[in-house]
C-alpha cells in the first residue's frame, strides 16, 4: 500500500487515495455492478462506500446510470477518464508481480499458480462467494 499510495501521489491521479484504487480496480472486474455489490466485495457496508463512489463520480472516474432491466438499481460504470486510470493500474499491477517473480522459473510460477488457485477455492468454499 505503501508504494501505491507514493506512486499515486507522484502521477496525474493524485487526487485518489488507495482505497479509491481498490474500488477502481472492483468496477474494472465486473461490467455492471452496482454499490451494493462493490460494498460487498469491499467488506464494507453501502454507507460506508457512499462517499467514496460520490469523490469518483465528482472528480470524474466514475458515473451512475440507472438499470435498463431494473428501475430500483443503478449501476457503476466508467467514464473516458476512469477506464484510462484502470488501464493504467492494471498496467502497473502486472509490471509489479513480474518484478517479483523475474527469478522464478515456469515451473516454480506453475506450483505457485496451483497453490494460489486452491487457496481461491478454499477461501470461496468458506465465504459462499464466487
Amino acid at each position: 500500500m505503501k508504494l501505491e499510495k507514493e506512486k499515486l501521489s507522484k502521477s496525474q491521479f493524485n487526487d485518489l487515495s488507495v482505497n479509491d484504487l481498490h474500488i477502481i480496480h472492483i468496477i474494472s472486474l465486473e461490467k455492471n455492478i452496482t454499490i451494493s455489490q462493490i460494498a460487498k466485495l469491499m467488506a464494507v457496508s453501502k454507507a460506508a462506500l457512499t462517499g467514496s463512489i460520490d469523490k469518483l463520480e465528482r472528480l470524474g472516474y466514475i458515473e451512475r446510470v440507472p438499470s435498463k432491466t431494473d428501475r430500483r438499481v443503478t449501476n457503476i460504470r466508467f467514464t473516458k477518464k476512469g477506464r484510462l486510470l484502470s488501464r493504467l493500474h492494471n498496467r502497473e499491477h502486472v509490471a509489479f508481480t513480474n518484478s517479483l517473480l523475474k527469478n522464478c522459473n515456469e515451473s516454480d510460477k506453475a506450483k505457485l499458480n496451483k497453490i494460489l488457485d486452491q487457496l481461491i477455492l478454499d477461501l470461496e468454499s468458506k465465504t459462499g462467494d464466487k
